[in-house]
């Protein structure tokens, strides 16, 4: 199973991503791949302030984003 990255977005939609999907590389390793993901995600949706809690959770700040949750698969 691969990592997913779920973003709950304040109007109560929910998008999931891949690393691959928003370009990181399956290839790489977790945190990598994870820090590309965070990178792309900051330019697309305004992400600020990753805090990352054991893993799982990135505590965001956005207009669009109300939380992200990681699956690593």
């Amino acid at each position: 199973m691969s990592t997913e990255i779920i973003l709950h977005m304040r109007s109560g939609r929910r998008h999931v991503f891949h690393p691959g999907d928003l370009g990181g590389s399956e290839d790489r390793t977790g945190a990598q791949a994870l820090d590309t993901v965070k990178r792309s995600l900051h330019d697309e949706f305004g992400l600020l302030d990753f805090r990352d809690t054991e893993g799982h959770h990135w505590i965001v700040r956005s207009a669009m984003v109300e939380g992200v949750l990681v699956n690593d698969g």
